[in-house]
């Protein structure tokens, strides 16, 4: 895991000798590919040869969510030791006329701890969506003086006056197992407060019969119940 939202999910090719038909390489090679989770989705950066399809496709980490109550999540945390936490709030950023959203795009801080990270996102197509991150040293969307990020703004005609639209911190713990991880989020919204489970693991196993074996316990099974978080909180 390069960071809590960056995973190398690349694969090596020790027994090629030649890359493309045409440059020597002497000790194999890396197909470099990368996913990107997400609040909203998740992106895979670039593929692998398709004779290492399988591999690469072990490398990748799916996600079951689920939507819980309290008591639940308080069973759940008091059942499992959970060995790390993590606090992050997210904060979107649009015009008073959603001049952002009316362009298919999201303009967000992430706070962790002290570090801040910006992210625009833009849509260009249905298939196709860009994804521009960088850390910054404030909070004040409209203090940001990064040339590369200003720059960014005005190749893509985002406005430069923004205001905060839509704000949630989650509070996540983490259990690990063999296959995965099991995390348990609690975050809190501007007018609620909603609890969430996750399991997110590879392909080698059965991932859904596995998170269903766990909800078992506590009288649940699976379901798609859980838009994303920041679906919630425009909703709040």
């Amino acid at each position: 895991m390069i960071s809590n939202d960056v995973k190398y999910i690349g694969v090596k090719d020790l027994d090629i000798d030649l890359f493309e038909g045409q440059y020597k390489v002497n000790d194999g090679m890396t197909y470099n590919s990368y996913i990107i989770f997400d609040d909203e989705a998740i992106c895979v950066l670039d593929t692998v040869d398709k004779h290492f399809k399988d591999e690469w496709l072990n490398n990748i980490e799916r996600e079951l969510k689920l939507l819980i109550n309290k008591q639940v999540y308080d069973n759940i945390m008091n059942s499992y030791d959970f060995h790390k936490s993590i606090i992050q709030t997210n904060t979107y950023f649009d015009t008073a006329n959603q001049d952002v959203k009316k362009q298919h795009s999201a303009v967000r801080i992430r706070t962790i701890g002290e570090k801040k990270i910006f992210t625009l996102k833009i849509r260009k197509d249905e298939y196709t969506h860009y994804e521009f991150e960088k850390e910054i040293f404030t909070n004040d969307i409209n203090a940001i003086d990064d040339p590369e990020i200003l720059s960014w703004f005005d190749q893509y005609q985002i406005p430069k006056t923004l205001y905060p639209t839509a704000s949630f911190t989650t509070l996540r713990n983490v259990y690990e197992f063999e296959n995965g991880e099991l995390c348990l989020d609690k975050t809190t919204f501007k007018n609620h407060i909603d609890y969430e489970i996750e399991y997110e693991y590879t392909s080698n196993h059965d991932g859904i019969q596995f998170f269903n074996s766990i909800l078992k316990q506590y009288g649940l099974k699976w379901q798609k119940n859980c838009p994303s978080k920041i679906a919630r909180a425009m909703n709040d």
